[in-house]
């Protein structure tokens, strides 16, 4: 395996709208429906039924999008946010935003399993809401909010599967 090759870090799933994420070492995945017992996967989550719907199978965040935003929000006197207070499931380790970011459109594995990249997780209110925060997150996160995908294979994905192009 590739010396500093994007590897999934931290898996995070949570079963309905506004509980916490719970870490876990691998996830079912289930094509053309998400991660088996997450909210969106169950049509649980809080943008579950918001209109236009959209696909909502996976979300990626980049290790070092959360340090930068976290180094943002410290210089400002703001608590940082955990991996899982992103509310994002998949951490990518060894990769930055920009090139997370640039997967929308992309087809892209990780371990044996394809993903679609199709949007930027654009980042808004609910994770400062949910922990009480203001309205900070949104703006420690811009630009680097991460990836919503879309499952195209059944599988699981571990932590430390590679995520690779094609």
């Amino acid at each position: 395996m590739p010396d500093g090759a994007p590897r999934i870090a931290a898996i995070f799933t949570c079963a309905r709208a506004g509980l916490p994420m719970q870490a876990l070492p691998a996830a079912r995945i289930i094509a053309g429906t998400g991660i088996d017992g997450d909210r969106y996967a169950q049509g649980l989550g809080a943008y579950s039924r918001v209109a236009p719907v959209k696909i909502r199978h996976a979300t990626f965040i980049c290790r070092a999008a959360i340090a930068d935003a976290n180094a943002w929000l410290a210089q400002r006197g703001h608590a940082p946010f955990s991996a899982a207070e992103t509310r994002r499931n998949f951490e990518v380790d060894g990769l930055d935003a920009e090139l997370l970011n640039g997967l929308v459109g992309a087809v892209f594995r990780v371990g044996t399993l394809r993903f679609r990249g199709l949007e930027l997780a654009t980042p808004c209110h609910r994770p400062s809401r949910l922990l009480s925060r203001g309205a900070v997150f949104e703006a420690a996160f811009a630009g680097r909010g991460g990836l919503r995908a879309e499952a195209c294979d059944d599988g699981v994905v571990s932590e430390g599967d590679l995520l690779q192009l094609g």
